[in-house]
């Protein structure tokens, strides 16, 4: 799932320090049961690249509220 978005261009050898900040929000599913919207305090995975199959790195972030 897309929740944060870019754009940066980076000439060769440069590098860019990007910021990108995703509400706890933006992370929640419903739960049927609880017929509510839930988001789950957790690690989730982060990935940057050119597209969603050209990924040049990944971290993990933990989700707080």
């Amino acid at each position: 799932q897309l929740c944060a978005f870019q754009r940066v261009a980076i000439g060769p050898g440069e590098t860019k320090t990007v910021r990108l900040s995703v509400p706890p929000s933006r992370l929640a599913y419903w739960d049927v049961e609880q017929k509510a919207w839930i988001v789950e305090k957790d690690r989730i995975q982060l990935l940057v690249g050119a597209s969603s199959t050209d990924i040049k790195l990944t971290a993990e972030a933990a989700v707080v509220e």
